[in-house]
């Protein structure tokens, strides 16, 4: 979550290792992979897996999982999302986390400060290459928990919003 946006995702069934149905806000995706493409609702997309990471149509989308007992957490380009098997087990997350781990080459951002979609919040740096951490929606950055120079592991929890 971030601001006064709530992101919901609960696995609604696994049919196998390549078949399930997700629901995410309200919205229900039946999803089927296949060899290096996925068919989502019935349109078919080109889909690359790694093991920290997926490509969807050429978009990388960095990946970590944390269990938390029936709670578990999905980090995608470090916004945390929480997963559950039930629609009661809803638990709201304020942390902004590492993808990947790496080295803090600039925070771009200050507390109390507002945010919005898409602003740059953090710049790491992992395998020589620069991460952006950007805001998926608005809030206010709470406290921020890293500095520049900081070496961060996956999940590590890099801001809190209020």
């Amino acid at each position: 979550m971030i601001g006064a946006k709530k992101t919901k995702i609960l696995i609604l069934s696994l049919s196998g290792i390549n078949e399930m149905m997700v629901e995410v806000n309200g919205n229900n995706y039946d999803i089927v992979t296949f060899g290096n493409k996925a068919r989502i609702n019935g349109k078919e997309v080109e889909i690359s897996l790694g093991e920290d990471h997926i490509t969807l149509e050429g978009k990388t989308f960095h990946l970590d999982y944390i269990e938390e007992g029936t709670v578990s957490f999905l980090i995608i380009n470090g916004i945390s999302y929480t997963v559950s098997r039930s629609s009661t087990d809803v638990i709201e997350s304020k942390e902004i986390r590492a993808p990947i781990g790496g080295r803090v080459v600039e925070v771009m951002t200050g507390e109390g400060q507002e945010i919005k979609k898409g602003d740059l919040l953090i710049i790491l740096e992992a395998m020589k290459m620069e991460n952006l951490i950007r805001a998926s929606s608005i809030g206010r950055i709470r406290e921020i928990l890293v500095q520049k120079g900081q070496s961060v592991k996956t999940g590590d929890v890099l801001l809190i919003l209020e």
